[in-house]
């Protein structure tokens, strides 16, 4: 199955969250999934910090766009959009993936083909869902 995964775009929304880019997209890099079946997307709502300048040096090889203004849905379909992947998932900025958590929902995804959206389980940090 690993030669047939499907390309996926991770599409993240951003609103001065420059605090809290490093530890997701750390994250996201560690997904234990084809690096090569990855795309990186982030949308930036108008920040006034400097997430946009901490992207481009840090993460060169995400997509940043720039949204004209500071609205969450939108923002999100400015990323789906210019998305490629046959499969996109949406992040939200504030979350630390665990490594396997791509890899699953594609299973998920494959095993029910009538299935038009999955979601991982959120924890708080001690591990309380």
């Amino acid at each position: 199955m690993k030669r047939n995964l499907p390309f996926v775009s991770i599409v993240v929304v951003n609103y001065n969250g420059e605090y809290l880019l490093e530890d997701c997209f750390n994250s996201i890099s560690a997904l234990n999934y084809p690096k090569d079946k990855l795309e990186f997307i982030m949308v930036d709502n108008c920040s006034t910090d400097n997430s946009i300048v901490f992207m481009q040096r840090n993460y060169p090889k995400v997509l940043v766009i720039k949204n004209d203004a500071n609205n969450y849905a939108r923002g999100n379909n400015l990323g789906i959009k210019k998305a490629k992947g046959e499969f996109i998932a949406l992040v939200n900025n504030d979350i630390q993936l665990t490594k396997t958590w791509l890899s699953e929902l594609i299973k998920v995804m494959y095993r029910n083909r009538g299935v038009g959206a999955a979601g991982g389980k959120i924890l708080f940090e001690d591990g309380r869902i």
